[in-house]
């Protein structure tokens, strides 16, 4: 063989190798990018779990007042805990990436909000949450 021949095939061996340890970095950053896009939703998803608790406790007793003519959901401050536990859910639930999930969190809060107008007790509402985290727990864990 002569040497040109001996140097194209170095130099393609070299640029082959470069090529490799490119797509291997590529690989690398593009699992590194992933596994942190899962840390972020999972710290998401165990927010909205301590939100929902909250949330149901916050707003069954503004809604069963509401219910008793005790209260108007109308005239509830904007500054109070059930206002200010409701923003935060919905920013949360924005977050979610699992449009199953975010659907069902985005339905809780409507069917709070409707029981508050229709009048009736929010007794149902801590039986939705429990639905709800029960989806959660398998979302949260399948990003492990």
């Amino acid at each position: 063989m002569d040497a040109v021949a001996t140097g194209l095939i170095g130099l393609g061996g070299v640029a082959l190798g470069l090529i490799g340890t490119a797509a291997i970095e590529w690989v690398k950053r593009t699992a590194s990018r992933r596994d942190a896009a899962n840390e972020r939703q999972a710290a998401v998803l165990r927010e909205i779990q301590e939100v929902l608790d909250e949330f149901a406790r916050l707003w069954t007793s503004p809604i069963d007042d509401i219910s008793q003519g005790k209260a108007d959901l109308h005239t509830l401050p904007l500054s109070s805990e059930p206002s200010l536990v409701l923003n935060r859910y919905m920013v949360l639930t924005r977050r979610v990436r699992d449009d199953r999930l975010r659907q069902e969190l985005q339905d809780l809060a409507a069917m709070a909000n409707a029981l508050a107008e229709a009048g009736e007790p929010g007794g149902d509402l801590y039986m939705e949450v429990a639905q709800v985290q029960n989806h959660l727990g398998p979302v949260l864990r399948s990003l492990h």
